[in-house]
């Protein structure tokens, strides 16, 4: 940015220069804004167009971007969000049949429009099954909450402790969003 920053102050310096010499300005240049400067918004319609979503699968995207959106403006317009965000949360299911491009939309646009303003830790994949997750690029749901083959499913040992409370924060504590897919 620093870079987009100093180009444009040279032109605009040169501009200036041309006119108090009495000479004809050249022609200016325009420098775009980075697009994450611009907002969620910006952002998610451009990961619309390139992943070649339909025009549902862009009213599901608009809805997570339109949140974002004013969020990012809440909080000052700040690259970053926290994810430890006070305002509203934004609940949304996305319902199909099978292929009708649920994961494909969750993945091509809304994970990258969430971790794009959350930070890499900002989207949360789970699924049902490993090959759910494995297809995700998440985990399985019982990882995600400390159960694993030996865990007990009697209610007085489903409280999480220790090093399995300590590893369920890691994975949900900095996320800002949480997707479940393939769930029947």
């Amino acid at each position: 940015m620093a870079i987009a920053c100093e180009v444009a102050v040279n032109v605009a310096d040169a501009s200036l220069a041309a006119m108090r010499r009495g000479d004809e300005p050249s022609e200016v240049t325009e420098i775009p804004i980075p697009l994450r400067l611009r907002g969620p918004g910006a952002v998610g319609w451009h990961l619309c167009q390139a992943a070649n979503l339909n025009d549902e699968q862009i009213d599901a995207v608009s809805l997570v971007a339109g949140q974002l959106q004013r969020m990012w403006s809440k909080h000052g317009g700040s690259e970053l969000l926290p994810s430890s965000w006070d305002g509203e949360n934004l609940q949304v299911m996305f319902l199909g049949g099978g292929g009708c491009g649920k994961t494909h939309t969750i993945l091509r646009a809304i994970k990258p429009l969430i971790e794009c303003f959350f930070g890499r830790g900002g989207f949360e994949g789970q699924c049902p099954s490993n090959a759910g997750a494995r297809l995700f690029g998440g985990r399985t749901i019982h990882n995600s909450i400390g159960l694993n083959a030996t865990s007990s499913m009697k209610v007085e040992h489903l409280g999480l402790k220790g090093k399995t409370r300590t590893k369920v924060e890691k994975i949900t504590v900095p996320a800002a969003a949480l997707a479940i897919d393939e769930v029947s």
